[in-house]
């Protein structure tokens, strides 16, 4: 069943070793290390130091194990020594409340408090959201009040454009916007170059530059006038107009 083996100086067991219920295999001097059985539950206990679970072979990796809800084997999360990744085999999930953190200083924070989700840069630089794969896009989306989901902001990487796509409306300055773009507030161009607008009595808007270089202005360099009535046409006073 065992023997002592005088070249190596060591104690040979041949046959399987059973320690009962609440019999502990302990280790070190001062029993430092216990492996037990309580008849319900199994405990590895470390009682000082550091405790280490080590794979020293090549290229091999370490696996975790539970049961997999049907009466067999899973691997939950595996050390992988080839490619010197952590590998999950299943889903993380983090209660409310309890923070996914990333960098030496928790710089970056991802958590759910129970009523709301957030992702918060904490610590030094600047918060990236990138999209690196050739021609993709990066797409914002939200409820779209009636159940499903929608597109609202769309940053198109194959056109290099960036569009609202849904069909409400956008407001800079109001939460409640009227029209498909509803500023409240000035609209001002770089530096001095500006956009003033006024109604008159025939209910037009009147778009002017501030100056002949100004934003508007017709291809011989003179002040293009744009009158926008709040009903029926709207007309150019001549000259073409270029965006962008």
């Amino acid at each position: 069943y065992f023997f002592l083996d005088g070249s190596l100086k060591l104690n040979r067991f041949l046959t399987d070793t059973l320690y009962n219920d609440n019999v502990e295999a302990r280790f070190g001097t001062s029993t430092d290390l216990k492996i037990y059985h309580d008849g319900t539950n199994s405990a590895i206990n470390n009682l000082t130091g550091d405790l280490y679970i080590m794979n020293a072979s090549d290229d091999k990796d370490i696996f975790f194990q539970s049961d997999n809800g049907s009466g067999g084997l899973e691997t939950y999360l595996s050390l992988d020594g080839s490619d010197r990744v952590v590998r999950p085999g299943r889903s993380f999930v983090f209660p409310d409340n309890i923070s996914a953190n990333f960098g030496a200083g928790y710089d970056l924070n991802i958590k759910h408090d129970g009523g709301n989700s957030y992702i918060s840069q904490g610590g030094t630089g600047d918060l990236y959201i990138q999209q690196n794969v050739n021609d993709k896009d990066l797409v914002f989306q939200a409820d779209d009040g009636s159940g499903g989901t929608a597109t609202y902001l769309t940053l198109d990487g194959s056109t290099t454009n960036a569009y609202f796509s849904n069909p409400g409306n956008v407001g800079i300055g109001t939460t409640s916007p009227a029209a498909k773009l509803e500023v409240d507030g000035n609209i001002q161009a770089t530096g001095t170059r500006s956009i003033s607008a006024s109604f008159d009595a025939n209910h037009y808007m009147r778009l002017e530059s501030n100056s002949s270089g100004g934003l508007l202005k017709g291809t011989d360099g003179g002040v293009i006038t744009v009158l926008v009535r709040t009903y029926g046409d709207s007309y150019f006073n001549g000259g073409n107009f270029g965006i962008g």
